[in-house]
């Protein structure tokens, strides 16, 4: 598959949403692993001490609490998802794989190995 050329924005004619609407969403969540005592993305980042428990803290929640009640929020809103999946979230979260499986209409993007490699 070839991409399309190059066009600028501003030689685009505007878009235009349907209905005449002015503003888009695109819900997205982010379903990551980060690697046990290895740095990565830290909301308090002095904290360099291994176990780094305040920063581990909070991804661990998202995994085991928080995915589930934003789960059941898009259920009651009926929206569609976009998940952004790090691939080794699927070998260490089989719970949440299997229920975003039960989604037919959210969407998947591939999002690097985990949150802590390099490049990802």
């Amino acid at each position: 598959m070839v991409p399309p050329p190059y066009s600028a924005i501003v030689d685009r004619p505007p878009l235009r949403w349907p209905d005449g609407a002015r503003v888009a969403v695109w819900p997205m969540l982010a379903i990551e692993h980060f690697v046990w005592g290895k740095l990565g993305t830290a909301i308090q980042p002095l904290l360099v001490h291994h176990p780094e428990v305040a920063n581990w803290a909070w991804r661990d929640y998202g995994n085991r609490v928080g995915v589930w009640r934003l789960f059941e929020l898009f259920d009651e809103l009926d929206l569609p998802l976009t998940v952004c999946l790090s691939a080794e979230a699927c070998q260490h979260y089989p719970r949440i794989i299997d229920a975003i499986k039960a989604h037919p209409r959210w969407a998947v993007l591939l999002h690097g190995l985990n949150n802590n490699t390099a490049g990802h």
